[in-house]
């Protein structure tokens, strides 16, 4: 096992991790549903298929917010893989009949022109977890770990001044209050 990356960090804006969060959650929602239909009788597959197809669009759609730029003539469908393939189980089939392993030929990945540098740490980690988990034959998957955690990252944004830690705050009351105080012995 190999340590990459050493010592290299990226920072993502609020407005990213914001964005990050709303793709997980699609991603969860485009897996849960897909699972779905993958253990649905044909009737109900043929009525939740166009609910999957609008969720492979939307997903498509975050990815893309990303400035993530795909080879010409590349569908929604392609982009969604990309963040399945990052960001869900290691037993998704993707969809588009694509790959799941980052280096077939079949890969999602292959059809990508450009990914943003912020991005390419998170890339290359999730790449390496998910490779871990499939050698150990287990089945593992980012939106289901974060779902909840990315719920509650974009609950927290409407109200910024209750849910940030004390010392992040710009004029937290408890801080000005014991300032106030030591001023005034």
């Amino acid at each position: 096992i190999s340590l990459l990356d050493c010592g290299q960090i990226k920072e993502l804006t609020t407005f990213q991790r914001l964005g990050l969060a709303d793709l997980i959650l699609s991603i969860n929602k485009w897996e849960k549903l897909n699972k779905k239909i993958e253990t649905s009788a044909s009737d109900e597959k043929l009525q939740l298929q166009p609910q999957l197809d609008e969720l492979t669009h939307i997903t498509a759609t975050k990815v893309k917010s990303f400035n993530v730029r795909f080879k010409e003539g590349v569908n929604d469908t392609c982009a969604a893989a990309v963040a399945i393939l990052l960001f869900g189980n290691t037993d998704t089939k993707l969809p588009g009949g694509y790959a799941g392993e980052e280096i077939s030929k079949d890969s999602p990945i292959v059809q990508v022109a450009e990914f943003p540098q912020e991005l390419v740490l998170l890339g290359r980690a999730t790449v390496m977890i998910r490779g871990i988990a499939n050698r150990l034959g287990i089945s593992w998957g980012l939106s289901d770990r974060w779902a909840a955690i990315a719920s509650d990252a974009i609950e927290a944004s409407s109200n910024p001044k209750e849910s940030l830690p004390i010392w992040s705050v710009s004029q937290p009351s408890i801080i000005t209050a014991a300032v106030n105080i030591n001023s005034n012995r």
